[in-house]
């Protein structure tokens, strides 16, 4: 690239307070392959963040506003989490 030219292509590699990226352990699996991990994707709509799964790269789960919020500040104070997160449910599961 020339100097002073402007890039036509945003960063790939997403900064590091940002929830982009992380791997998740879902407490459900997904329903396509049935793994339980995925990756944090940007935001889309209304909602927070995308998980998407690891294994087949299909959408998951939408992360609550509430969610996001907790695990940035987890990741502005003690910065970005090298394991997966583990991701539990609030929703009581019924028979």
């Amino acid at each position: 690239m020339l100097p002073g030219q402007l890039s036509l292509f945003a960063e790939s590699t997403a900064p590091s307070t940002s929830v982009v990226g992380l791997a998740v352990v879902l407490p459900r699996p997904c329903r396509s392959c049935g793994e339980t991990m995925a990756v944090l994707g940007s935001s889309k709509g209304p909602h927070a963040a995308v998980a998407f799964c690891i294994s087949c790269n299909r959408h998951v789960a939408w992360v609550s506003k509430e969610t996001f919020d907790f695990v940035t500040a987890i990741i502005d104070h003690v910065g970005r989490p090298e394991d997966a997160i583990v991701v539990r449910s609030n929703v009581e599961q019924r028979n």
